[in-house]
């Protein structure tokens, strides 16, 4: 017979550690649960590692089964987020996403949730979730590159071709701190009312680009050298 794990009581985290509560397979049905127990306790690389195992299990299972279990609910890496190099001795963040949205299209229900964000560093250092991607992103940098909020804003993002990369990316030596870049850290870039999205592995060395809405259009993926000017910030504000 197959054992449900649960999550730990207060009474049991001192009896047991994490490792001793985990099934194998892990089971949809207790997922998030046990996650959430790892988060309890600081523990932000085995948050992954359950979302792997779960991965595993699951692609075992036929589709006909998958589909009668229904949605299972779990922290995984978010769609399009950061891959971080764990081979590197400094914080890594992940943006991790929870769906909690039903499957009720178009029908009646009074089902309550959304799809929220949360950032976890491989430091071990976990955020409280946030309903919206650019928020997370925003937890991640305060907590990996502090200071990222004081730096001048692009006139535009990376571009593609490799001569005009080179020039943005001599641009950004002028006025950012010295091998801000080459760390992986994030740059800051103007951006229209539009494509306001903070986007991973948008710099040399896989760092964030992290937009910030002014008040003049702007068109995306254009290169325009140096930095935006400060006057003509909204007044919205600058993240």
């Amino acid at each position: 017979m197959t054992m449900h794990a649960v999550a730990p009581t207060a009474d049991q985290d001192a009896l047991f550690d994490l490792a001793d509560l985990l099934p194998a397979p892990v089971l949809p049905n207790n997922l998030l649960a046990i996650q959430e127990a790892a988060i309890q306790r600081r523990q932000a690389l085995q948050v992954l590692e359950l979302e792997k195992q779960w991965a595993a299990e699951r692609a075992e299972r036929g589709w006909a089964k998958i589909r009668s279990e229904g949605p299972t609910h779990r922290w995984g890496p978010a769609p399009a987020g950061p891959r971080p190099d764990l081979e590197q001795d400094r914080c890594q963040p992940y943006i991790l996403s929870l769906d909690l949205r039903c499957s009720h299209h178009g029908q009646h229900c009074e089902c309550v949730g959304d799809l929220i964000y949360r950032h976890l560093c491989t430091c071990g250092h976990i955020d409280q979730p946030r309903v919206g991607e650019n928020p997370a992103a925003e937890d991640a940098m305060d907590h990996a590159w502090p200071g990222w909020r004081d730096l001048p804003i692009l006139a535009s993002s990376m571009p593609q071709e490799n001569q005009q990369k080179a020039r943005w990316a001599a641009d950004v030596a002028t006025g950012y701190p010295t091998g801000w870049l080459e760390a992986g850290g994030p740059v800051r870039t103007a951006r229209g009312r539009y494509g306001t999205r903070h986007v991973p592995g948008r710099t040399p060395a896989n760092g964030y680009d992290m937009g910030v809405q002014v008040a003049e259009a702007y068109v995306n993926h254009v290169y325009k050298p140096g930095f935006y000017e400060a006057d003509l910030l909204d007044e919205l504000g600058t993240s």
